[in-house]
Parts: C-alpha cells; structure tokens; sequence
C-alpha cells in the first residue's frame, strides 16, 4: 500500500505545484491607462519580440531586416513564434507565464521522484520549486526554464537505470542533448553525459554508441547552419556585448563567492560531489553525473558568472543537485531532514523576498519603487501619439519594445546594435557598460527616447561619482545640449504615470504633449 501511494504522490504534487507558482512565481500584471498587461523579465521581453517578428518575417530579428542575434538562444524564439498565431500579443507574455510555471513544477516533480522515501519526496520538491532561482525565474518564460526541464529529465533516465541498459541511457543522453537547443552552455552537460555514455556502453555496443553520438551532433549542426544563414555569424551579438577581456576569471571567481548572485546551486553541486566521493560503494551513475553538475559550475564560473541574482545560470542543475545530495542519505528520516534543510535554506536566502503571491499588480501610479508599470504606460502613449515614419525609438531597456512592435528601436545598450556590442566595455555590470551615443543619433533618426525622471535632476552637477548605471547621465547631458531635442516631463505628457520623462525631437514635441 505504501508503495502505491508513492507511486500516486506526483499526481498530486503537479497540481498543487501549479498552484503554488501561479501564486507566488515573480510575475508583474502591470496596471496601464491602457488595461492590465503582463510583463516578464526584460531580456525574455525582447525574446518575445524576436518571436514575434520571426511570426511575421520568417527571420529571427527584433527590428525586421536587421540580422542581429539581439537573444542568446536561437532557437527558444524560433519555438515560441506559432503562440503569436494562436494568440493576440498582449496576451502571449500570460500564457508563457503559466506554461514556464508548468515546466518548473515538472522539473521539480522529476527532483523529487529519484528520493523514495514519500516525506523526502515533498520536501525535495517544495526545496525545488520554492528556492530562490526557481521563485525568481520559475514563471519568467527564459529559455533557461525548458532547458532546465528537458535537462532534469535526461538525468532522470540516467540515475532511474538501475538495469543500466544502453538504450536507457542513450535516451537520457538525448535529453540532456537537447539543452543545447535553449542556451549553448548545455554544451558542457552535454559532453560530460556522452562520456559517461561512451564509458558505460561504448565496448559492449559501439556501433550503437557510435550512431547516436552523431545523432547528436544533428543539433549543433543545425545551430551552425541556421546562424550563419541569419547572421552571418556562429555566435551571438550578446557573446560580443558581454565579452570583457582578461577579467573574465575574476568576475566569474567573485559572482561564486557571493550566494546572493550565485544561489543554492554550487553549494548543492559541491556538496554531491564531495558526499557521493567520499561515500562507500557509490552508484557509478550519482558520482558521475555530480561530477558533471561539478564541472558545468566550474565553466560557468570561468566564464565571468552573471549579473542577476539568485543563481540564473545554475537553475538548470538545482533541480539533479538538490536530489543527489538527499539520495547520498542513508535512511528515510535523515534524507528527509537534509532536504527539510536544504528548503529553509533556501527559503531563509533568498526565496521568501521574492515571493509576490498572489501575482503581484503593479500600477503606474505605485511610485518610484515600480517604474516598470510607468514605463510600459509611456511606450503606450509613444504608441498612440507617434508613428513609425517619425523615427526610431531609443531604448535602454530594450525588452519595453515588445511594447511598440510597429517600431524600430535603436539599442543604445548593444544587445540589438551590433557596433555598440564590440566597443571596449566601460563602468556597469555586464550587458550595461557599452554604449555609444554619438554611433547612435549618427546612424539612426531618433524620434524619441524614454528618460527616468530620477536622474534628471542629477543632471546639474558637474562633478557626479561614477556609478554603475552612469550611462543615463552621459545620454542625459548629451540630449540636454542637443537643440533638436526637449525633455517632456510626466506632467507635460500626460497620464497617470509620474517616473519616466521622454527626450523627443523638437518637431514632434507639440504632438507628444498632452
């Protein structure tokens, strides 16, 4: 009987996963004179829009005509792009909402199946689905959330083969294969897995383990052919952007050490790794695969880390790790206290502030502290009082061009301009330190760019410390001295909101105004 409820516990985690991250999963409905909007994080906004525009062109591009790889994975909006078939744009952003809350609880469902104990098994699940990464990023629709589902389930076959049948292994080698297909950093999960495949099953089988490594090697091949002929390039235009010479090591050594950045994930790989070494007749297939998690870690700590908190890039292994390290365990009560641990850890680190259920409503008029609402309601009145003939649209935030998608819009951060994205890095975090605006108002005929009212007053001082979002003050200063353009303040535009003011060209001042 017991074994039986076991076998019944994930139709009933799913559903009540679904519902806790409906509720607590970081998703803003942002309140707009327009009607409420859902609105993702900024750089799966601008995925959006390349989904979008691949609906409508059958090119992967934000700005139709331009081939530039302004996201990091090709193929994520490729597969996003049949929603705006389906579906108007306003609503797209909900309905990835709830499916990337669905992938989560999925990848947490599969976590919480390699433990047996049943008390284990909720506890590694709600580790999963309410830890800081999965609570920050669990419902925002980045490619990493299919990555890290199609990656938990590889591993998943692997550590369930206990029989250690190669087909079973071959096919959880395929899985972990096609996190390849989101981001290119599964390419070293990718590798560790076929070695372990070759190890495992490459002498008694190798003209079987000899066809499906070239099978997968199907994959990588399409991403060359599909880059070079949308591109011209086999690489991204954020590889450029993001690229910051010799320091690269340092940045990543610094982003590991620090557990607001890096989250739970390397503490749980590193702990596998140690447990699963120093334990007795280890399973072949735990130590290996924790090895693997090891060195996916170690790569994307060389790499430079991250700028967001919480762990983005180690998402894809919190899931395997948090399992690996309860099944190293002896005993159902203390594998179900190590991962009652490992769930207040998270909970304690991270996991409760950015809880923000129910789904959090933002208004234009909620202050400083929610911009982003005031800033969706300025693109909206943008939309409303300008058209495309007048100009580009110039954005620091690029993902608000989900928002104009009639627009062309001028990156002045680089991600969608590939000049400013191979310009010697300045002061800001990775991603933010590159700009040129005399490249910009040059190349392109600007007609209008949103301002953050906070900093226009600091505009007067001469003598201002440097600072990490700097650039708004040298975009500021130069516009200010710049006879074709105005400031329009909230109160001059109109509307509810009162955070964002707009440069705009002096001739289309008047139509702008209230």
């Amino acid at each position: 009987m017991a074994e039986h409820l076991r076998r019944l516990l994930p139709f009933v985690l799913i559903p009540l996963g679904v519902v806790l991250a409906f509720n607590f999963y970081a998703a803003d409905v942002l309140q707009t004179p327009f009607g409420p909007l859902v609105h993702l994080e900024d750089d799966n906004m601008i995925t959006l829009r390349v989904a979008q525009v691949m609906h409508e062109t059958g090119r992967p591009y934000f700005n139709p005509g331009e081939p530039v790889a302004a996201n990091t994975s090709l193929f994520w909006p490729i597969l996003m792009s049949p929603l705006f078939g389906l579906l108007p744009p306003e609503v797209v952003p909900g309905v990835l909402f709830m499916l990337s809350c669905v992938m989560s609880v999925l990848s947490a469902t599969l976590a919480a199946s390699l433990v047996r104990p049943a008390v284990a098994q909720v506890l590694v699940f709600a580790a999963v689905l309410l830890s800081p990464g999965f609570i920050k990023y669990g419902g925002s629709g980045w490619e990493h959330i299919p990555q890290t589902l199609v990656v938990t389930f590889g591993f998943w076959l692997i550590l369930r083969n206990s029989a250690r049948t190669s087909w079973r292994d071959a096919a959880g080698f395929l899985a972990v294969s096609l996190g390849f297909a989101f981001r290119l950093d599964a390419a070293v999960l990718v590798a560790g897995v076929w070695g372990l495949f070759v190890l495992r099953h490459g002498r008694a089988h190798p003209v079987r383990v000899g066809a499906i490594s070239l099978f997968a090697l199907l994959l990588p091949a399409l991403y060359l052919v599909l880059m070079l002929r949308y591109y011209g390039d086999v690489v991204p235009n954020t590889f450029y952007l993001k690229e910051s010479g010799p320091g690269e090591i340092g940045q990543g050594l610094r982003y590991l050490a620090t557990p607001r950045l890096a989250g739970l994930g390397p503490v749980l790989v590193a702990a596998a790794a140690l447990l699963w070494l120093r334990k007795p007749g280890a399973k072949g297939a735990d130590l290996a695969v924790s090895l693997v998690l090891l060195a996916y870690v170690a790569a994307m700590s060389l790499s430079g880390g991250d700028i967001f908190s919480a762990g983005r890039f180690f998402l894809v292994v919190l899931p395997v790790a948090t399992a690996l390290v309860v099944r190293a365990m002896e005993g159902a009560a203390l594998q179900g206290a190590v991962a009652a641990a490992i769930l207040a850890g998270g909970i304690a680190t991270g996991g409760a502030p950015n809880w923000r259920g129910p789904i959090d409503t933002r208004t234009a008029e909620s202050g400083p502290a929610n911009k982003m609402a005031s800033h969706v309601a300025l693109t909206q009145l943008i939309a409303d009082r300008l058209s495309p003939q007048d100009g580009s649209i110039g954005l620091h935030r690029l993902g608000m061009g989900y928002h104009l998608p009639d627009f062309h819009i001028v990156d002045f951060l680089g991600k969608a301009e590939p000049h400013i994205a191979r310009t010697a890095p300045q002061r800001g975090p990775k991603g933010h330190n590159k700009w040129d605006y005399d490249h910009a108002f040059a190349t392109y005929d600007i007609a209008a760019a949103p301002f953050p009212m906070s900093e226009a007053d600091l505009l007067q001082y001469e003598d201002l410390p440097p600072h990490n979002w700097m650039y708004l003050w040298i975009f500021g200063r130069k516009l200010l001295t710049d006879p074709e353009y105005v400031l329009l303040s909230p109160e001059a535009l109109g509307g509810s909101q009162t955070d964002w003011g707009l440069f705009v060209r002096t001739d289309l001042a008047a139509r702008m105004k209230q």
